[in-house]
């Protein structure tokens, strides 16, 4: 599947070049030797090559005209050179960044660095995850840091915590983005078809097509009220998928206008310093273009300070409209099932609906079960064979599954059928070590007796 719209700020791509003696504080030289490096790279780099250059010919332009020679250490220049690279066009994906290293070799050590580095935040920061809970009033609330590869393993696992909220709160506030991968597997949850979300566009010109694949480890919730927060420190990937979700109109978006990077790229080390340059637009399929330079705004403005309780507030009455429905539904199905149960059973519509309510956890194997013995004490055993039956396919381990349905073909007088799964019972007990083993066995010699004697 290609790539995710969503941009990405940590593409680790390296470009190893001879290392400049590293100083604290650059001289002339060593400042217009950077400087050089630094504008081939953007002219051969940058996403749109006619701003590439635009850029490249003002960094030489600023150099030329002394412009940094007023800045004396490596931190006070990185800060000055990404000011400069963002003053074209304001993209906030082009950034420098001052490294310390005591390796001779830069370029290679600071690589090594950043690694460990961004490997100890994961950790402490739990891979992006901040805080998951129960707000009561079936409202669920996730928040997210960072979107981390790292963290794609996770997602599943906060999501199944999240399985029964009837409305949910992702937190998004103050997150910087992360990686397209995470924040495509987190919005695959809430969705249940494939579709084209966005279009990649390189140096080439050349489109190419984006799509979301719902496939996920854990569940999908493609129906659960959704609401983000987001505010003016909201950035990159963390954009993408608020603007995802409110073009599709699967979430209520909340709070206040956000950063506007969209663009995605990758980081070169050289020099004692990373450099960061997008190299990738991503293109809405839906609206025609990105969130670059104005942000996602806000389905509902109101400050950051107030944003919580407006969703909370929101949510809450979505959650309850969303249990009613459910609960309208369910009961829909169990008075479908009731009937079809009372006149002559149609297997197919029968089995289909329990099946629709053991996927909506509303019946387990014990349930299904206690509903068929409910049928034959009613004396309603064609029912009841319709039920029993539906357990054995909906749960095809389970010994006792098998030997509820053997005891109503008995009783119904379909003896082979009902030594067929009888055995079927006696072999899965066997297997399992079942403690219930000596029963199935008593009953199948129950019926081959019977059936014997015919």
């Amino acid at each position: 599947m290609k790539r995710f719209f969503i941009a990405t700020l940590l593409l680790l791509a390296t470009q190893l070049c001879q290392a400049a003696e590293a100083e604290l504080v650059p001289n002339a030289a060593a400042r217009q030797s950077f400087i050089n490096h630094l504008a081939r790279l953007v002219g051969n780099n940058y996403v749109f090559v006619d701003i590439a250059k635009q850029i490249s010919s003002h960094l030489k332009n600023q150099q030329a005209l002394g412009y940094f020679d007023q800045f004396h250490s490596k931190q006070d220049f990185a800060k000055a050179l990404t000011a400069q690279l963002r003053s074209i066009n304001g993209d906030l994906h082009l950034n420098v960044k001052a490294l310390a290293s005591d390796g001779e070799d830069e370029s290679v050590e600071a690589f090594f660095n950043e690694l460990l580095t961004n490997d100890q935040r994961n950790r402490r920061q739990f891979h992006g995850f901040n805080d998951v809970q129960n707000l009561d009033n079936g409202v669920g609330y996730l928040s997210l840091s960072y979107f981390r590869t790292s963290a794609i393993e996770l997602a599943d696992n906060y999501m199944k915590l999240l399985e029964t909220a009837d409305a949910i709160i992702i937190d998004l506030r103050d997150n910087k983005g992360g990686t397209g991968e995470m924040v495509d597997y987190l919005a695959r949850h809430f969705f249940d078809k494939t579709f084209h979300t966005s279009n990649t566009i390189g140096r080439n010109g050349k489109p190419s097509k984006n799509w979301l694949n719902p496939q996920v480890n854990g569940i999908n919730r493609p129906d659960v009220p959704l609401f983000i927060l987001v505010n003016n420190r909201t950035a990159s990937g963390a954009e993408g998928l608020s603007y995802l979700m409110q073009n599709t109109q699967r979430a209520t978006i909340i709070g206040e206008t956000t950063i506007g990077a969209a663009h995605s790229g990758g980081t070169w080390y050289f020099d004692g310093f990373s450099v960061f340059v997008a190299n990738e637009a991503h293109i809405s399929a839906i609206t025609g273009k990105d969130w670059e330079g104005t942000g996602v705004i806000p389905d509902i403005k109101t400050t950051d300070d107030k944003s919580y309780a407006a969703a909370l507030e929101l949510a809450t009455v979505a959650a309850a409209e969303f249990r009613h429905n459910k609960q309208k539904a369910v009961k829909t199905q169990f008075a479908e099932l009731q009937t079809l149960l009372k006149k002559q059973p149609e297997a197919r519509r029968i089995h289909q609906i329990i099946s629709q309510l053991s996927a909506k956890k509303l019946l387990n194997e014990a349930a299904i079960n206690t509903l068929g013995y409910n049928y034959v004490n009613h004396k309603n055993t064609q029912a009841a064979e319709q039920v029993f039956k539906s357990n054995t396919l909906l749960f095809a381990q389970s010994a006792n599954a098998f030997d509820s349905y053997g005891e109503v073909l008995e009783i119904n007088g379909k003896l082979a059928e009902s030594v067929a799964n009888y055995q079927q019972s006696v072999d899965l007990a066997q297997a399992q070590n079942s403690g219930n083993l000596k029963l199935h066995q008593m009953s199948l010699a129950r019926v081959k007796a019977k059936l014997s004697k015919q």
